[in-house]
């Protein structure tokens, strides 16, 4: 049991496509606040698949077999399906995902 488990099970109950949410909904998700790591750092939300690794949150994530990408500057992460390349376009203070689907 992990203190993210909140976190894939709401992932897990999402349709497919991207999920999008600030920060402040993901600390309300999870019922405490994602350290200020998480919001200084892109390494916070790496998609590690090393069960071993120190960065356990990921495996929120991605055992709903997503992968994330934070906006840090916006306060921002969108959690996906696949292999996606994602880029954020900021217009008069609305993000805008944009996603490039690699094919293999």
């Amino acid at each position: 049991m992990s203190k993210y488990d909140s976190l894939t099970n709401f992932l897990l109950g999402q349709p497919p496509g991207p999920v999008t949410m600030t920060f402040t909904q993901v600390n309300t998700l999870l019922g405490f606040c994602i350290p200020a790591a998480a919001r200084k750092y892109q390494v916070w939300w790496a998609n590690e698949t090393d069960q071993n690794t120190r960065h356990r949150q990921c495996h929120s994530w991605l055992n709903a077999n997503r992968k994330a990408s934070a906006d840090l500057k916006h306060g921002v992460v969108i959690v996906d399906r696949g292999t996606e390349s994602i880029s954020f376009v900021i217009l008069d203070q609305i993000i805008i995902c944009t996603k490039a689907i690699s094919r293999v």
